[in-house]
């Protein structure tokens, strides 16, 4: 997937070195967690920075889309 298709009006997603794993980050510089694949659900997920993050919808429905794209690549 390329860099470009990794930004969203709030947040981007940055693939960490060559792994199949992103961070998500603010556009502001704060990150909000990581993308990482969960072999025992053979799926990507979210997993947050800290059980205290808030994230609005919009957050939420970009998440979900990046989580979306993801995992029709990999089927």
């Amino acid at each position: 997937m390329e860099t470009k298709d990794l930004m969203y009006k709030y947040i981007y997603f940055e693939r960490i070195g060559d792994t199949e794993s992103f961070y998500c980050r603010s556009h502001h510089g704060g990150h909000l967690g990581n993308v990482l694949y969960y072999h025992n659900w053979h799926q990507y997920i979210f997993e947050p920075e800290s059980h205290m993050a808030v994230f609005s919808k919009g957050c939420l429905e970009d998440i979900a889309d990046f989580l979306g794209r993801l995992n029709k690549e990999k089927r």
